[in-house]
């Protein structure tokens, strides 16, 4: 009970400031506008009027000081354009000169590219190129070995001719009076061979006992001739 009855006493009051406010409020406002300029006029004073003056001249100060900074930043912001473009026109030469340096070092390695291609194509030449002549220098070391067994063969033909030119002129001098002479000069007969332009050898007859032997062959040696091509083969 106690309580509501101060909520209400609180209702009251609060009703009756608000409706003193409501008709107060609008009176005060209803002020002439003459009586607003007095009001105004009457709180100035020459202080007021030095403050100001102080407060222009600080905010003229201030400006100039703005102006001043404004004119060095525009100086600042031009020398900033003219760098840049000082820069930018540098930097395109730069890049420009990279490009001339890139073609011309495109056109050296194209160029070493072919030069690099010929010398495979020459070094592929040279490399079938010695396979020949290994070829060839295998070919002539036999040519020079078949030479080599060709001359010990001759050597051997030529012993085994002069055994059979004395048993043919033991025979062809078998008929004749003078043995014991004819003898002493089939011992002393030496053999003549020959080769003609190293083809074939020819077999020739004796001179001293072709009518006695009835045409019997003796060979020729072709020693000088055979040691003569081994020294060209060499």
């Amino acid at each position: 009970m106690f309580l509501l009855s101060k909520l209400i006493t609180l209702f009251l009051l609060t009703s009756g400031t608000a409706g003193l406010l409501s008709y107060l409020i609008p009176y005060n406002l209803n002020i002439p506008e003459k009586q607003l300029k007095n009001f105004f006029k009457a709180g100035s004073s020459i202080y007021d009027s030095r403050e100001i003056n102080e407060f222009k001249s600080e905010e003229k100060t201030k400006l100039d000081n703005t102006k001043s900074l404004h004119e060095t930043w525009k100086k600042y912001k031009e020398n900033a354009e003219e760098f840049k473009n000082l820069k930018y026109d540098e930097m395109k030469k730069l890049f420009q000169s990279i490009m001339e340096k890139e073609g011309v070092l495109t056109k050296l390695y194209e160029k070493n590219i072919d030069i690099i291609k010929q010398l495979m194509k020459a070094f592929d030449e040279l490399t079938k190129i010695s396979e020949k002549n290994l070829i060839k220098t295998g070919e002539f070391e036999v040519f020079k070995n078949l030479i080599n067994i060709l001359s010990q063969i001759n050597k051997r033909v030529e012993e085994w001719g002069n055994i059979l030119n004395k048993f043919v002129c033991i025979i062809n001098s078998a008929n004749q009076q003078s043995k014991e002479k004819e003898q002493q000069s089939c011992e002393s007969i030496e053999l003549n061979w020959e080769k003609d332009n190293y083809s074939v050898f020819k077999l020739e007859q004796n001179d001293n006992k072709s009518s006695n032997s009835g045409g019997a062959m003796i060979i020729k040696n072709p020693q000088k001739n055979w040691n003569q091509l081994i020294l060209r083969a060499k």
